[in-house]
C-alpha cells in the first residue's frame, strides 16, 4: 500500500479486521492510523513523519529477509512483533511502541537494530513457542524499556533459542517505585544494562535454573 498525494485529503485510517499488506509506505504528511485490529505487513514499513499512529499494532511477517522499518519517530501506539522464523528486519531509524501490555516482541527470525534505538514499555526478546528461532543484532544500537513491573525486560530461554551477535546496551528508564522486572539468561552475556532512575526494588532473574550471565550491571540513577 503506498498512501502519497494522490491519496485524497489526508485522513484518519481504520480497520474492521486483520489487515494484510506486503509493503506501507506513507510519503506524505497528515495521516493518522486509528486501527481496531492488527496490520500484518509482509514487507518493509516507511512512514511520513507527519503521521500519527494512535492505536493498532504491526506484526511483520515477512518470510524474506532484507526488510526495513524506518517510522521516522512516529510512535506506533499498539505492539509492534516480528514474527517469522524466515524473516530479516533492519531499522531505519529509532523505533517506538506505546503499548504497555506487550511493547514489542521478538517471536521469530531476525531483528537487526541498524545503529538504531528500539523502545517501549515493554522489551519480550525471546517471545513465541517453544522451538522459535530467533536472533538480535545490536549493530552499536540500543534498547530501551520503559515501563515497569512483571517482565519489564524479558530475554527467558523457556521459549525457543535466541542468538544476541553482538554486544549491547539496554537501558532502563523507569523514574517511578513500581517493582520492576528484568529476566535473564545465558544468551544475555553480551549485553550490559544499565538502570537509569527509579527507587523501585529491582528482581533480576535467571530461567529454568540456567544462569543469568550479562556483560555489565549498570545503576547510573537512584
Amino acid at each position: 500500500a503506498i498512501i502519497d498525494s494522490n491519496s485524497g485529503t489526508p485522513g484518519s485510517i481504520t480497520n474492521s479486521v486483520q489487515a494484510n499488506c506486503l509493503n506501507l509506505t506513507v510519503s506524505v504528511t497528515g495521516w493518522t492510523f486509528n486501527l481496531a485490529f492488527v496490520m500484518n505487513i509482509y514487507g518493509n514499513l516507511t512512514l511520513n513523519s507527519g503521521t500519527t499512529w494512535t492505536q493498532g499494532g504491526v506484526n511483520f511477517r515477512s518470510t524474506t529477509t532484507g526488510n526495513t522499518v524506518t517510522t521516522n519517530g512516529v510512535s506506533i501506539g499498539g505492539q509492534i512483533q516480528f514474527n517469522n522464523v524466515s524473516g530479516g528486519w533492519t531499522l531505519g531509524s529509532n523505533l517506538t511502541s506505546t503499548d504497555s501490555t506487550n511493547g514489542i516482541q521478538l517471536q521469530e527470525g531476525t531483528l537487526n537494530l541498524g545503529g538504531y534505538t528500539a523502545t517501549a514499555p515493554k522489551l519480550n526478546l525471546n517471545s513465541g513457542g517453544s522451538g522459535t528461532v530467533k536472533t538480535l543484532t545490536f549493530n552499536s544500537g540500543k534498547l530501551v524499556a520503559t515501563g515497569s513491573g512483571t517482565k519489564t525486560v524479558d530475554f527467558s530461554g523457556n521459549n525457543g533459542t535466541l542468538t544476541i551477535t553482538d554486544y549491547g546496551i539496554v537501558d532502563v528508564t523507569y523514574s517511578g517505585s513500581t517493582a520492576t522486572e528484568v529476566i535473564a539468561t545465558t544468551n544475555t552475556n553480551k549485553i550490559s544494562f544499565n538502570f537509569k532512575a527509579g527507587t523501585y526494588t529491582l528482581t533480576f532473574l535467571n530461567t529454568g535454573g540456567a544462569a543469568a550471565e550479562v556483560t555489565n550491571i549498570i545503576v547510573t540513577g537512584k
